[in-house]
């Protein structure tokens, strides 16, 4: 039997993100046959809510469980277009990975423009940080001074709030830039930085479709997000802040199917107790959704 748990994780501190401050990370754990699996959506980026994800559980619980009658059958094909969590949630129950090694993500920095510099203007290695958060002069600031770093590659994230014209200031001003990722609202004027780019929520239009597209750029796949997992050779794996078990799945995931770089840096952000798994466990909250 499909069992369901609440979970609420505190952050060490709350970061800013867009559309807003993150303090508590709140999702779901669904349990099946000792197997979990994390049904989280992220607020401001996630286009459904755990509310939403609720009132589709008495139906998702029939899938998970093989109780499908032939006119349910067709209700649940579309249970992966309207709540990709789910989807990605199902896809964990039913995809058991055996494996133990988990690929190492690339590490990820949130902070003031003043915190990200203390953190990293002597590290070694690639980092990604969020831009287009604080005063545009402090982070090109941060950026020249980064890039003086010879030991230090950055992947920048836009996450699509900078125009054309602060894109191409953003990526000059980062002389060690390995891909700006979500640079602007257009996926146009995106490949026209001459840079290598990365597209998360950014989609490309019909125009930019029937032309040929010269310029590097990778897909960023948050399956929480958007759903079904697609193995293309372009996609970089991500995460949407998921506790201890959807991080988990999702290194090893991307260790299984050899995938690049990892956007699952995120588990330092909370309170370290709640990345052990019986501690967890013990915090979670039966909900009773029938």
């Amino acid at each position: 039997m499909l069992k369901l748990y609440q979970y609420e994780i505190p952050l060490i501190k709350p970061i800013k993100l867009k559309g807003g401050i993150l303090s508590v990370k709140r999702g779901l754990i669904c349990e099946s046959k000792d197997t979990f699996a994390d049904i989280s959506p992220l607020p401001n980026f996630s286009l459904e809510s755990i509310a939403d994800i609720i009132k589709l559980l008495p139906l998702f619980t029939k899938l998970v469980e093989g109780k499908l009658s032939e006119f349910d059958s067709i209700t649940a094909q579309k249970l992966c277009k309207i709540s990709p969590a789910l989807s990605f949630g199902y896809y964990q129950l039913t995809n058991i990975i055996t494996c133990q090694k988990r690929l190492t993500p690339y590490k990820f920095v949130l902070g003031s423009p003043l915190e990200v510099y203390q953190k990293i203007s002597s590290a070694h290695g690639t980092y990604k940080i969020k831009v287009g958060l604080y005063d545009i002069n402090e982070e090109l600031n941060l950026l020249t001074k980064l890039s003086l770093n010879p030991n230090l590659t950055l992947i920048l994230d836009a996450n699509r709030t900078l125009s054309y014209k602060d894109a191409k200031v953003y990526s000059k001003a980062c002389r060690n830039l390995l891909y700006f990722e979500d640079p602007c609202d257009n996926f146009a004027d995106a490949i026209n930085l001459d840079v290598a780019i990365a597209i998360d929520e950014l989609k490309p239009t019909t125009f930019t479709k029937s032309k040929k597209v010269t310029k590097p750029y990778a897909i960023i796949h948050k399956p929480t997000i958007k759903g079904l997992i697609t193995t293309p050779s372009n996609v970089i794996l991500s995460s949407s802040f998921e506790s201890i078990v959807g991080i988990t799945y999702l290194e090893k995931l991307a260790y299984q199917h050899k995938l690049p770089a990892v956007g699952t840096d995120t588990l330092k952000f909370f309170k370290p107790e709640y990345n052990v798994l019986p501690f967890l466990l013990k915090k979670l909250t039966a909900i009773d959704y029938f």
